[in-house]
């Protein structure tokens, strides 16, 4: 699966990628969307914000990335 932002190109399988700010906001709105629409967002969007908030290197990412991969409510960040 290849992810694309205005910034840079990045393929998900390699494991060691940080995950920036750019891709974090993106998959966010997206996730938030399709909240707002359908009451959750699709498993993939779920995933795929999830997999960006912990590859990323700020803590409260992380803790709300585990808490949507392990299926937890999710609570707004302020």
């Amino acid at each position: 699966m290849l992810l694309k932002c205005g910034c840079t190109e990045i393929t998900v399988c390699c494991i060691r990628i940080i995950c920036d700010g750019c891709y974090v906001q993106k998959f966010r709105q997206l996730y938030d969307k399709e909240k707002e629409g359908q009451g959750e967002a699709s498993a993939e969007i779920q995933f795929a914000y999830a997999w960006c908030l912990v590859r990323s290197k700020e803590t409260a990412n992380l803790r709300l990335g585990t808490q949507l991969l392990e299926g937890n409510a999710f609570t707004k960040v302020l």
